[in-house]
């Protein structure tokens, strides 16, 4: 129904032989992508994942999650927010997604696409972010802006001095809630379960898996092993 996560930030290419892993997503790309394809439909996924989930140019991986859940959307933290508690000044977004039902009507695309920040030419262009938080000024919790990169000139987000960063990202996360559709609740459609049927049981010194005792899922339902048969936990 719900995950809510941190993806480890990295270059790195995951390879796998899963569908997801023969898309050489990067490694955060992947977790979030993985993690969604787990939620039911209509279930909730948040992530604080670093900015270029959102504003690489190459928009496979915002595509490839598109195919299964909308954006609900986000909330862009300036440069340092991060800092007392992973000692690290990039630039992060709170990402929110929701998982469609089959056959549902995707959301709203607009956050697939970058875009150039108006008046930000240098001389090395204009600065190019992804469109959703180019669009919703109100969501970005600082400044957009120039700073100097291992690489040259890059994008940053500025901290307002005068924003207390404790205070506005709720208030910017509550201007999501609005923005959620919830499907009408499902019921869990589970085959008849035979109550008691026989176990190969041991003990431990055998190396076991079933022991007397234990607690096991047969057919979606909680089982215990009792005088060597598994018998139906009634819940």
């Amino acid at each position: 129904d719900l995950v809510i996560g941190n993806p480890p930030f990295s270059n790195r290419t995951v390879r796998g032989t899963d569908e997801l892993g023969r898309l050489g997503l990067s490694l955060h790309d992947y977790f979030i992508a993985r993690s969604i394809s787990r939620l039911r439909p209509g279930a909730l996924a948040m992530f604080v994942t670093s900015r270029w989930t959102m504003d690489k140019s190459d928009a496979g991986a915002r595509r490839t999650i598109f195919e299964t859940a909308d954006f609900v959307g986000g909330v862009r933290l300036p440069a340092g927010a991060m800092r007392d508690d992973a000692g690290t000044d990039v630039v992060v977004d709170v990402l929110v997604f929701r998982r469609r039902a089959p056959g549902e009507d995707a959301g709203d695309a607009t956050w697939l696409d970058v875009a150039a920040l108006a008046d930000t030419d240098q001389g090395e262009g204009p600065l190019h972010i992804n469109r959703y938080f180019a669009e919703n000024g109100q969501q970005v919790l600082g400044r957009h802006d120039w700073t100097s990169g291992q690489f040259g000139p890059e994008y940053t987000c500025k901290a307002n001095p005068l924003q207390m960063l404790d205070e506005a990202l709720p208030l910017a996360l509550g201007r999501l809630s609005s923005l959620a559709r919830f499907p009408v609740p499902q019921t869990l459609d589970m085959a008849p379960v035979q109550e008691n049927h026989a176990a190969d049981v041991g003990t431990a010194a055998d190396g076991a898996l079933l022991k007397e005792g234990s607690y096991l899922l047969h057919k979606g339902a909680l089982h215990q092993i009792i005088d060597g048969e598994t018998v139906l936990v009634k819940v």
